[in-house]
C-alpha cells in the first residue's frame, strides 16, 4: 500500500513543480509554445494552494511515521526542479514546454528514489 502512495505524491510533486515554474515572473523563453501560454500565469495564492493541498495529501495517505520522510522526499524533488527551472530561465532566457516536462520528470524521480532511500 505505501508503494502506490509514494508513487501517487510523487505524481502530484511533479505537476506541484510545474505550478511552481509557471509563477508569476517566470518569463518564456519563446513567443509561441507552451511556455508562452502558461509562464507567468500562477499567482502566489494559487501556487501556496497547490502546496498545502500536496502536503495535507502526503499527511493523510501516509503512515503516523512515514509521512515526514514523504514530506522530506517531495521538499527535496522541489528543490531540485527549483534549480532545473532556475538554470533554464538563465541559459534559454525562461521556461519552454521541454523545460516543464523535465521538471515533472525530474522531479517525479527525486521524489521516488529520495522516499526509496529514506522508507526502507
Amino acid at each position: 500500500r505505501e508503494g502506490a502512495v509514494v508513487l501517487g505524491v510523487a505524481c502530484v510533486a511533479g505537476r506541484l513543480a510545474v505550478t511552481w515554474a509557471c509563477r508569476e515572473g517566470v518569463p518564456s523563453a519563446r513567443e509561441d509554445g507552451l511556455g508562452a501560454l502558461v509562464a507567468g500565469t500562477v499567482g502566489w495564492f494559487g501556487a501556496m494552494t497547490a502546496t498545502a493541498f500536496t502536503v495535507g495529501l502526503t499527511f493523510l495517505a501516509m503512515s503516523r511515521d512515514g509521512w515526514i520522510y514523504l514530506l522530506i522526499a517531495v521538499g527535496s524533488g522541489l528543490i531540485v526542479a527549483w534549480e532545473v527551472r532556475r538554470r533554464a530561465v538563465r541559459r534559454l532566457g525562461g521556461i519552454t514546454g521541454d523545460v516543464l516536462g523535465s521538471l515533472v520528470e525530474v522531479t517525479t524521480t527525486t521524489v521516488l528514489v529520495t522516499a526509496a532511500a529514506l522508507l526502507t
